[in-house]
Formats: structure tokens, C-alpha cells, sequence
């Protein structure tokens, strides 16, 4: 292998991997810098196709400028097409198309500068030829339309073509439709068309086999990584802009009638809204006064009872019982304190947050429940030992001690709950896995609301235990849910992205 075709690899190379690495960041800076990308590759592409750069391998020649460059450019729209959509792909052949325009402008301007100047230049500007020029505008115009039109007509649900082949024809297509077009308009009537033709549709063969790889990986990762499948579109999507202004055009008009509809509506209903402030002031006046009758109630029987506690220990310090006698206080005099927390979470308020050791609040809330579990003949199993730091609320155990409650309750034919946790990218995901019966799909959302229980039966409860979990996930800005377990059971979980170091 020549020393020149292993450069020309390695220059590839690193386009594509530019060109893609670039798209990926579109989610933290936007498709500006994309743009900007595909714009400069444009004038590259132009200054070295006007120029003649090639490379000779294997008796094919390899031009430069399409190799590399022509084929990013081919990269670049495909994925902006499929992960963004048409319009966001109109403007990328807009700047494609209009940067090709003014390249070969630019030359022509530069050389008749450099033609009247008295001062040699150091390098030659290449002359571009207006028939190849106006032939290489036309066909990356048809070449980019055509490649959305493709890749929609592959992917309807009729031909139901898989992924991989999907990619790499539309990919193929739009290289073949490429050399047709353009050498058609570039040097048909020339006497070594058919030869430069011929050439052309070998290497461009060769170049979507090596291209390719680097298209589909890219498709995989970002589906991967984003969680989403490419969207079906109509098949001519890309040339429906007029359409869709008309068509958003409209919507616009009945979102502003429908602002209409719903302002007459609450002018209608202001003074009703004013009275039920009102009410409902005078109700959270008396709520508050209730919660701090109660918290104060409690809390003097609470630390006679911790006291008699702490006596106890003293005398039986092996005593098993009296253990969990001291920790079951414990625990009430903090949900006690946290009683204030509670009121703010179902009002909807912000709450205090600070560093907290989720592992440490696991363990506190597993070993009040230990002993219960034990009695009722149920492993506990608690998989999580590395102290995980996150920024939240005390507050948060009882979503802990909620999904031990309910599992004692409901899942406990299955013998078994497994408590797991994994943390990735500041995130961290808790999982309570039991083996009992499993949550019906229609139920797994309507569990978190107020007044639903998980069973029908004599068990014990108001059903508000989630419905509470579900307020202190939010007000943490977290998220709580429930998934099957196979082959049975269940698998509730919390996810939060505020881990602070682990």
C-alpha cells in the first residue's frame, strides 16, 4: 500500500470523524458550529476538486476532493436529516450550495486581482471552470434531496428494510445519482466520458464501502445514547417547506383563537378564583396550626418514651428487642422533625436540601424494617455498601421506607426484595426488586396518585403511601416508578440526578 493512499485513509478518516464528533455536540451547543463545519469543508472541497488533487491505487484514482470532503459533506447532511429533520437539513444544503457558489466567484475575483497586481503571488489560485462549477452545484442539490427522499421511501413501513440497509443504500444511491448527474453535466461530449464515468461509479464503490461504517456507528450510537429511533417522515418531507409554513401557519391561528377561548374563560371565573384564594388561605392558615399542634404533642411523648429507651439499653445492652425499640423511636422523632418537610412537599412548596448520604439513609431505613421481614419469613437483601453523596432532603427516606412498607404488604409471597443501585453520569438509580405478583401495565402509573392502593383486599392503608413518594420525588426534582420484574414481580425505583461525589 502506497504511502499516499495510507495518508489519503488517514485524512478520511479524520473529516468523518470530525464531521460526526461535531454533530454530537449539537445537544450542548446547537447545530451552529455544525453549520459553520459543513461550510468550511464546502470551500475546501471546491479549492482541491479545481484543483486536480488525486491519488493512484490499484489502478483507480481516488479524487481528493470527493474522497474526502464531498463524502463528509454526504455524512453530514445524511445524520442532520435523520437526528433533526428537514429543516434543520435546509439549511445545511443552503450552506453547501451557497458556499460552492461563492467559492468559484472568489477565485475568479482573486485571480484577476492577482493578473493586475505587479507582485508575483506565492501560490497559485486554481482557475475554476463554470461548466464543472455549475455542474457540481446542481448535482450536491439533487444529491442532498435525493438522499432524504431515499432514505424515507426505504424506511416506509411497506418495504420495512432493516437499518443497516436502509443506511447503506441510501448512502450508495445518492453516490451512483452523484456520478451520473455530475459527470453528465461536466463532460458529456468529452471523448473520455464514458472512461471518466466508468472510474468514477468503481471508486465511489469502494469509497461508500469504507464510509460506511462510520455512518451506521454513528446511527447506533446516537439511537443508543439518546434513546430514540430515527423518525418516519413522508417520502418527500424535504420538499414540503411551503406546506408546512401554511400548515403552521394555521395551527398558529387556532392556538390564538383557542388564547381567545381560554382568556373569556378566566375572566368569567376571576372573582370565583378570588373567593377560593381566600378559602383556601384560611384553610392552610388553620393546616399549619394543626401541624404544629401535633408535632408538638408528639414530640414531648416521644422523648419520654426515647428516654425509657436509652434506660433500657443501659440494662439489657444485648437485647435484641429493645434495640429495635430504640431505633423505631428514633425513627418516629425524625419523621416527627420532618413533619414540617412533609406539609411543604404535599403543598408543593420548595424544601431545604443539603449534602446527604443516600447509603446511609438506605441502611437506616433497612435495618428498622430487618426485623419485620425476618418475622415474616422474607430475605431482605441489601446490595448497596459504597457511600453515595447526593444534594437533597431528609425527607427522602420515607420514600425508602415506603417501598420496604409496601413490599412487606403486597410482595410478600415472593419471599425475597432485593435492594440494588448503580450511579452513571451524576445520576443514581435506585431499585427495590421484589417477587410477588406483578403490577398490571395499566395500573404501574395510577399506583402513584392519591386514594389507590396496589390490592383490592383487606390490606391495611389509605393508599397515599406512593402518592407521597410521588411528591417527594418531585419536589426533588426526581423520578419514581414502577417496571416488571421477570419472571415476576416487581421493581420500583427512584432516580436522581444530583449526586455530588461517590
Amino acid at each position: 500500500m502506497s504511502e499516499n493512499l495510507i495518508i489519503l485513509i488517514l485524512e478520511a478518516m479524520a473529516v468523518y470523524f470530525l464531521v460526526l464528533f461535531a454533530h454530537s455536540l449539537r445537544k450542548k451547543f446547537g447545530l451552529y458550529h455544525f453549520y459553520a463545519l459543513i461550510g468550511g469543508i464546502t470551500a475546501i472541497m471546491s479549492w482541491i476538486t479545481d484543483a486536480g488533487v488525486k491519488v493512484e491505487a490499484f489502478g483507480i484514482t481516488f479524487m481528493i476532493g470527493s474522497t474526502v470532503f464531498y463524502t463528509s459533506l454526504l455524512l453530514a447532511v445524511f445524520i442532520i436529516y435523520v437526528f433533526d429533520g428537514p429543516s434543520e437539513t435546509r439549511i445545511a444544503i443552503s450552506t453547501i450550495i451557497v458556499v460552492s457558489i461563492l467559492v468559484p466567484v472568489i477565485s475568479i475575483v482573486l485571480n484577476t486581482q492577482i493578473k493586475l497586481s505587479d507582485v508575483a503571488p506565492n501560490m497559485q489560485i486554481p482557475i475554476p471552470s463554470l461548466r464543472i462549477n455549475a455542474a457540481s452545484v446542481f448535482t450536491t442539490a439533487l444529491d442532498l434531496v435525493f438522499l432524504a427522499v431515499a432514505w424515507e421511501f426505504l424506511g416506509s413501513l411497506k418495504l420495512n428494510v432493516k437499518l443497516w440497509l436502509r443506511t447503506y443504500l441510501t448512502l450508495l444511491g445518492v453516490m451512483m445519482i452523484d456520478v451520473i448527474v455530475f459527470n453528465t453535466g461536466a463532460f458529456a461530449g468529452n471523448p473520455e466520458y464514458s472512461q471518466i464515468l466508468q472510474g468514477t461509479l468503481v471508486s465511489r464503490f469502494f469509497i461508500s464501502l469504507f464510509a460506511f461504517p462510520f455512518l451506521l456507528g454513528y446511527i447506533y450510537w446516537q439511537t443508543s445514547k439518546h434513546r430514540i429511533e430515527p423518525e418516519r417522515r413522508p417520502v418527500f418531507s424535504i420538499l414540503k417547506e411551503v406546506a408546512q409554513i401554511k400548515e403552521e401557519l394555521q395551527l398558529a391561528k387556532e392556538e390564538l383563537k383557542r388564547q381567545k377561548e381560554i382568556e373569556n374563560t378566566i375572566r368569567d371565573s376571576l372573582n370565583k378564583h378570588i373567593q377560593l384564594s381566600e378559602k383556601l388561605g384560611k384553610e392552610k392558615t388553620t393546616q399549619e396550626l394543626l401541624l404544629d399542634v401535633i408535632t408538638h404533642d408528639l414530640r414531648n411523648p416521644a422523648g419520654v418514651i426515647k428516654g425509657i429507651a436509652e434506660l433500657l439499653k443501659d440494662e439489657y445492652p444485648k437485647d435484641e428487642m429493645v434495640k429495635i425499640v430504640d431505633s423505631s423511636i428514633e425513627n418516629l422523632m425524625s419523621v416527627i422533625e420532618n413533619a414540617t418537610s412533609l406539609s411543604m412537599v404535599s403543598s408543593g412548596e420548595d424544601i431545604e436540601r443539603s449534602e446527604l448520604n443516600l447509603t446511609e439513609l438506605l441502611s437506616k431505613s433497612v435495618k428498622e424494617f430487618e426485623q419485620i421481614f425476618r418475622t415474616n419469613k422474607i430475605d431482605l437483601v441489601n446490595e448497596i455498601s459504597d457511600d453515595i453523596f447526593v444534594y437533597a432532603n431528609p425527607i427522602i427516606i420515607e420514600i425508602f421506607k415506603n417501598y420496604l412498607s409496601n413490599a412487606l404488604k403486597y410482595a410478600a409471597d415472593g419471599e425475597r426484595l432485593i435492594i440494588s443501585g448503580s450511579v452513571e453520569n451524576n445520576t443514581v438509580l435506585l431499585e427495590f426488586r421484589d417477587f410477588g405478583n406483578t403490577i398490571p401495565k395499566d395500573k404501574r402509573t395510577e399506583i402513584f396518585q392519591r386514594n389507590v392502593r396496589l390490592s383490592e383486599d383487606n390490606k391495611l392503608g389509605r393508599g397515599i403511601g406512593l402518592a407521597i413518594v410521588k411528591r417527594i420525588a418531585d419536589a426533588h426534582d426526581a423520578e419514581v416508578g414502577v417496571l416488571p420484574n421477570e419472571p415476576k414481580g416487581n421493581i420500583f425505583y427512584l432516580r436522581m440526578n444530583t449526586v455530588l461525589r461517590y
